[in-house]
């Protein structure tokens, strides 16, 4: 019985906060009589949790401009505190990081940009820890200029991760196998240390997006140019409202149809194009006519409300639509059949490091299955008012 109470408080709380925290995205102002009409709550279960939450400092109150006749005053509104906590979010590469702090409500208080240091330890797995170190100790002056708690350290990068587990199953650019999350990085801080997928920190991005009605099906792509082995992409995909994982945690990994058993990587484009294609427009042309042919297929498999595409330098997008209307009009044609959008993302270096740190909040809003109970990626609105106050 205790464990249902925890649960139905938990429940409570993510829906509850979760609508004042896109109202006020939107700029909408948010009553408890809205919250109750909206989510179907009781009234007293509703003053309960958003006592909680502003006995914890997470919300605050105040008056709208709007004359309420009928009750005689101004109704009390609610907004997300700005102030109640900040988490770290860094997407880590090979060659280059980015670093954010976003506050709760979402906003970027802090970014930077870098090189990624390089290190000579015996294991990949000690220089990969060495890394992020220097990186979140070189950004952590800045968390204490802001004065706002931390609450948690989120970290994007390419590879497998088991986000229940706290696992990096494989992250073949950082040489990584099956390493367990390194918590002891962020000890020094005392928050817990969270990794994703840096696809999956797209959708996660789009999840926090600025939208009345947010979005519930999408597809997230994500490239990236590298100057040696060309753009490399990972995919992300969202249905329901929630970021799809797979039974191992794959969803998402990439392979073009071009690509055969005898070729490395994930296309079967030749090596003269791959090594080529951030210079050379037919190069690139050929790279964007793989993909988006690849892409085809998943249209009405997923029925995706949009199609997001990242990672590419904002003069590339007349070039990919061109491609589009030249190469591969069955894209575009399927894209229209199933009622789905393309939508060419203006490149952004912190999108992926806000990204990760936006996967802490918008999990608090979540309401795990039961076999996600135990996910080491989740905690419960108890624990994050305890580190707010340590």
């Amino acid at each position: 019985m205790h464990v249902n109470n925890d649960f139905q408080k938990n429940s409570n709380i993510s829906h509850i906060l979760e609508t004042i925290w896109h109202n006020n995205k939107n700029q909408i102002n948010t009553t408890r009589i809205d919250i109750s009409r909206s989510l179907d709550l009781y009234r007293s279960t509703v003053g309960n949790v958003i006592q909680t939450l502003l006995d914890n400092g997470v919300i605050l109150e105040g008056e709208t401009n709007q004359d309420n006749e009928k009750i005689g005053r101004k109704p009390i509104t609610l907004s997300i505190n700005p102030k109640f906590g900040c988490i770290i979010g860094i997407e880590l590469q090979t060659d280059t990081y980015n670093t954010c702090i976003c506050n709760f409500d979402g906003s970027i208080l802090f970014s930077s940009t870098g090189e990624t240091p390089e290190y000579n330890n015996s294991s990949n797995s000690d220089n990969f820890i060495r890394i992020l170190q220097v990186i979140i100790e070189s950004i952590y002056p800045e968390v204490l200029k802001l004065n706002i708690p931390l609450l948690s350290i989120c970290v994007g990068i390419p590879g497998i991760i088991d986000t229940d587990k706290g696992i990096i199953i494989d992250s073949e650019p950082f040489g990584l196998k099956n390493l367990p999350y390194p918590i002891e990085i962020a000890k020094p801080y005392s928050v817990p240390l969270f990794f994703e997928n840096d696809a999956k920190c797209c959708s996660w991005y789009i999840k926090s997006n600025k939208q009345k009605k947010p979005e519930q099906d999408y597809l997230c792509v994500l490239t990236k140019n590298h100057n040696t082995r060309g753009i490399s992409i990972g995919m992300s995909v969202t249905l329901n409202g929630r970021v799809v994982k797979g039974h191992n945690h794959a969803v998402g990994e990439y392979i073009s149809n071009s690509w055969l058993p005898t070729k490395n990587g994930q296309t079967g484009l030749a090596q003269a194009i791959l090594t080529t294609v951030n210079n050379i427009e037919d190069s690139y042309r050929e790279w964007a006519k793989d993909l988006f042919s690849t892409l085809t297929p998943f249209i009405p498999l997923l029925e995706p409300q949009t199609v997001y595409i990242f990672g590419q330098d904002n003069g590339k997008k007349d070039l990919m639509l061109d491609v589009i209307d030249k190469d591969v009009i069955q894209f575009k044609v399927i894209l229209e059949r199933c009622g789905s959008k393309l939508k060419i993302m203006q490149n952004d270096d912190s999108l992926i490091a806000n990204g990760a740190a936006l996967m802490f909040v918008q999990k608090m809003f979540e309401i795990p299955s039961l076999e996600e109970n135990n996910s080491c990626s989740r905690l419960t609105w108890d624990e994050v008012f305890h580190l707010q106050k340590q």
